[in-house]
């Protein structure tokens, strides 16, 4: 029966982050299936991200009326009008989620 190595994960992926070495390497040097050295980084690096980006918003003013308003994400450039019902709002963010 195989027996299976209890690993220090956050302890082994923060040595690999200070090695310089490619995951590859590291995994190869330590003797750990780089597959599933992949696969517990990814797992602790999704956790630590926010599942939500921010957004710049601009807006347009001609006098004291706003004309639209821009949801800008990277190169990505939505422009909404500044009526847009606040449901058609929530719906193009739940969407974009």
């Amino acid at each position: 029966m195989r027996k299976y190595k209890k690993y220090d994960w956050p302890k082994l992926i923060e040595a690999f982050k200070q090695s310089g070495q490619t995951q590859t390497q590291y995994c190869k040097d330590q003797k750990i299936n780089s597959s599933y050295f992949n696969q517990q980084l990814n797992k602790r690096l999704s956790r630590n991200q926010s599942k939500f980006v921010a957004v710049g918003v601009e807006s347009t003013k001609i006098g004291t009326v706003d004309t639209n308003f821009t949801i800008a994400v990277g190169r990505c450039k939505i422009q909404c009008p500044a009526n847009m019902p606040m449901q058609s709002l929530l719906t193009l963010v739940h969407s974009l989620a």
